[in-house]
């Protein structure tokens, strides 16, 4: 185990990693890190619309996916907007998928 305050994971959502914390000898428990009572992480499918489409990637989750509606609280920090619920960089889309993304226009496709 890593000493106390050296990492800390919080809030996340991991998901297809086979397997999803590392096993190995590296002076690193990874399971007991990230799953520590109180992190608020998970392991679920985040519900994503197309994240690996190579030409349109469409990041956003969808509506009633796990990454929606995580419904933890922002980190204490200025940067997050303490309103938003979601997990994750982009938010979900709305019904119609209407709601562009904030990296529309300089990634590949948009």
């Amino acid at each position: 185990a890593l000493p106390s305050g050296t990492l800390v994971v919080e809030q996340t959502v991991f998901f297809d990693n086979s397997p999803d914390f590392d096993g190995d000898a590296d002076c690193a428990d990874e399971a007991a890190i990230v799953t520590a009572p109180g992190l608020g992480n998970q392991t679920a499918d985040p519900g994503l619309i197309a994240p690996f489409l190579t030409l349109t990637p469409d990041f956003r989750p969808l509506a009633g996916s796990r990454a929606a509606t995580l419904d933890l609280p922002p980190l204490e920090d200025p940067f997050f907007d303490v309103a938003e619920r979601w997990a994750g960089a982009v938010p979900p889309a709305n019904p119609a998928r209407g709601n562009i993304p904030w990296y529309a226009g300089w990634t590949v496709g948009w």
